[in-house]
């Protein structure tokens, strides 16, 4: 009960509609009440959003997570929050992708919800990703044979200069003879790497890739070509 215009009404819950009626009161008693207002709707920022969760690839993440409720105005936008770093990045819905990121950083993700009355609290903390791409090409590629054993090459190389964000697990050694008849491969976790049973009296040329959990790069420059006299 007020005692004139405008009356102020509390303890609306924004996002539901409703209308208004009046009703005079006097000593005699409280007259017929008029008729409905207009239907308004409250609002408010929209609440934080809800089941953060990212999904890490090269370089970027996408981030998706539950829209939340609007609080009685459209939600126009999402901001996305990157820590470490504070980067922002906005987006219209789910999912939300985030690029920029450094390959062998964990990283999570906290999202706003904004609408036209403002900003919600952010979102709980997304699950920790961290991007990882595959690793760069060695280099310096060289091959020499052990007078010893004719038929084997020793390639000695130097890792390549991006791990792509995680640790290099192994590396291959491709032979390939001078007419491309054929090749052999060897494997191992560091230079040199030792390949065995080539062919006698052919030239070779060998090649190495790096290896890592998102998979092999691409071949270094081919050596020098290596003749093998086993």
């Amino acid at each position: 009960m007020v005692a004139d215009s405008p009356a102020t009404v509390h303890g609306l819950t924004d996002g539901t509609s409703y209308t208004f009626t009046v009703t005079a009161t006097s000593g005699i008693g409280t007259g017929p009440r008029s008729k409905p207002s207009n239907a308004i709707v409250p609002a408010g920022p929209p609440n934080p959003p809800t089941g953060a969760v990212a999904i890490a690839s090269a370089g970027q993440a996408n981030v998706s997570f539950l829209t939340p409720f609007a609080n009685g105005s459209p939600i126009e936008g999402y901001t996305v929050t990157v820590e470490p770093g504070g980067k922002t990045v906005t987006g219209s819905g789910p999912p939300v992708t985030v690029t920029g990121l450094t390959d062998g950083t964990s990283y999570t993700f906290t999202i706003t919800a904004t609408n036209a009355i403002g900003t919600s609290l952010p979102s709980a903390p997304s699950n920790p990703v961290t991007p990882l791409t595959v690793p760069g090409a060695p280099t310096a590629v060289v091959a020499n044979v052990n007078a010893n054993f004719p038929d084997e090459a020793s390639v000695s190389f130097t890792a390549p200069a991006s791990d792509g964000g995680a640790a290099i697990t192994s590396y291959t050694v491709t032979a390939t003879s001078s007419n491309g008849g054929l090749t052999r491969m060897a494997t191992g976790s560091g230079s040199p790497i030792v390949l065995t049973g080539l062919g006698g009296a052919k030239t070779y040329t060998f090649t190495v890739t790096a290896t890592n959990t998102a998979g092999t790069g691409p071949a270094s420059a081919p050596s020098a070509p290596k003749q093998i006299r086993g």
